[in-house]
């Protein structure tokens, strides 16, 4: 899961006002599906499953039980397509104190600069009537 490398991102401060948890978007779009952003500027959202692990054995009275562990494994990644990529650059002003017109400057600016971050989440219900 995520959860350790957020934590380590956010004490270490290896962020930039941009990526704030307090952009943070999340929706559940099955009983054991979530679907998050984490308030990067990035337009990124990270697919997760419910997993449940047979954890520990917990002694009540004579009886023996399993404790149930429920998790999540992120599954898949959605990232912003080329078209909406180049249309947020068609549509950036020109940075005044970035020499010549190197793309992949132009591209991680693009993605630091926040018209890619994903201000909401919703589950949409399609009916294949």
């Amino acid at each position: 899961s995520d959860r350790g490398a957020l934590c380590q991102f956010v004490k270490d401060r290896n962020h930039d006002s941009l990526s704030d948890l307090r952009h943070t978007r999340a929706a559940f779009v099955g009983p054991d599906c979530l679907v998050v952003s984490w308030g990067r500027g990035d337009g990124f959202v990270v697919i997760y499953r419910r997993v449940q692990q047979q954890g520990g054995v917990n002694n009540r009275g004579n009886k023996n039980e399993r404790n149930l562990q429920v998790g999540w494994n992120a599954v898949a990644v959605i990232a912003p397509t080329d078209a909406v990529a180049n249309e947020g650059l068609n549509s950036m002003t020109p940075s005044p104190y970035a020499s010549g017109d190197n793309e992949q400057r132009e591209v991680a600016s693009l993605f630091e600069s926040g018209p890619l971050r994903v201000t909401d989440l919703t589950p949409m219900i399609v009916k294949n009537d």
